[in-house]
């Protein structure tokens, strides 16, 4: 009796978390709401609204913001930088930018990078804003506010995936990228086909993108009903996300999503900070799929290993024995496929770990490499711990 007692008990408790953990489907989507930053910029100290954007590698600033504020340009260089589609654009150069959070007497000197069209004045990169607490312990800092003109969504990664999530979407292990410069959620065409997931395509989920450089886009649909869970909670959270065409990341998490859910203080440990990993270049989120298609346990076990490959120990000596492990049970996924589909997949799972063996030679030979110029750079941020004025210093040189 009591046993019997237990286990109702167990079974009411398990479906109570069930309803406890998925709640209503929201987009986390709009265009009509900003966060930003409130700041003194410039030698006479004129006040505007930064954008917070973790998306980004590097600080921003439009041309006309340097003009209006009399900077001369420290480096006219001209480099050329991708949006989240693949299109690039190119800078102005670089030139130095006196900053003051409003209502802070603490000054710092940010080393930005010119756009001509950019569609913000200026855009903080991820770096800065960890380095000064703008996401966690300051993050009064970011202020909530209606949109005066909402044509669309704004998308304003340039360049790099920079601050990723480690989770499930759909019970299945992902990396989303965790950007505060999008306004929509959004996930790739191809991420979307791949995981057969079903997309709404009336005209009504066609909206406009706008990019950093003002340049638009249109999504293409909706998929409704999915579920984010964090690497670290039980819960699931259902949203709906809006699918892009030609992204480079499979997931974006929209900047709603991120301050509704307090992503960097809730979650911090499921963070993956990309620009910290020697090497990474844009778009170099793995996330080649080759056997995912032929069965759900094929599909679940090829988005474990993608998980592990855009973890802070992907190719480490645990990653690899997870690697060894999981192709055995590749293998006896492929065993257990209908006849006629099985040599076709063995040779797409040799690609597949091909190109696994490929990026661990590859990431072998970065941290090799980078060996000797870690160690420097550990030196001078020793040294310059002891520095006077620690922030300006270290912004004046360094910041990105």
């Amino acid at each position: 009796m009591f046993t019997k007692a237990v286990s109702e008990f167990r079974v009411s408790l398990g479906a109570y978390h069930d309803l406890a953990s998925e709640q209503p489907a929201q987009t986390y989507s709009s265009g009509s709401t900003d966060y930003t930053v409130k700041a003194l910029v410039g030698p006479n100290r004129f006040q505007i609204d930064a954008l917070p954007d973790t998306g980004a590698k590097r600080n921003f600033i439009s041309q006309r913001l340097v003009e209006s504020l009399g900077l001369v340009p420290k480096d006219r260089t001209k480099e050329m930088l991708r949006l989240p589609s693949g299109a690039t654009i190119k800078s102005r150069g670089t030139v130095d930018v006196p900053f003051n959070f409003l209502g802070e007497s603490e000054h710092h000197l940010l080393d930005c990078c010119i756009l001509p069209k950019c569609a913000q004045d200026l855009i903080l990169c991820q770096a800065f804003l960890k380095a000064t607490g703008t996401l966690t312990k300051f993050a009064h800092r970011i202020t909530k506010s209606l949109r005066k003109l909402a044509p669309g969504f704004r998308f304003n990664l340039i360049e790099d995936d920079t601050c990723c999530l480690q989770g499930n979407f759909d019970d299945v292990p992902s990396v989303a990228l965790a950007d505060t410069g999008c306004d929509a959620m959004l996930i790739s065409s191809d991420f979307a086909r791949g995981h057969s997931l079903e997309i709404d395509k009336g005209i009504e989920h066609r909206h406009i993108v706008e990019y950093a450089d003002g340049s638009l886009d249109t999504t293409t649909g909706i998929v409704r009903d999915c579920t984010w869970k964090f690497r670290s909670s039980w819960d699931k959270i259902s949203c709906d996300f809006y699918v892009l065409d030609d992204l480079k990341a499979d997931i974006v998490l929209s900047c709603h999503f991120i301050f509704q859910h307090k992503v960097f203080s809730q979650f911090e440990e499921d963070i993956v900070d990309m620009s910290l990993i020697p090497g990474r270049e844009f778009g170099d989120i793995y996330n080649i799929r080759l056997i995912g298609h032929y069965s759900s346990a094929l599909r679940s076990l090829e988005a474990s290993s993608i998980a592990d490959m855009n973890s802070p120990g992907s190719f480490g000596p645990a990653a690899s024995k997870t690697e060894r492990v999981r192709r055995d049970q590749i293998r006896d996924a492929i065993n257990a496929l209908p006849l006629e589909q099985q040599d076709q997949a063995r040779i797409d799972e040799k690609n597949r770990q091909e190109i696994w063996d490929g990026f661990r030679k590859r990431h072998l030979e970065r941290q090799s490499g980078d060996t000797d110029s870690t160690q420097q750079v550990l030196v001078v941020q020793k040294q310059r711990w002891w520095e006077k004025g620690l922030v300006w210093r270290r912004f004046g040189k360094r910041a990105t």
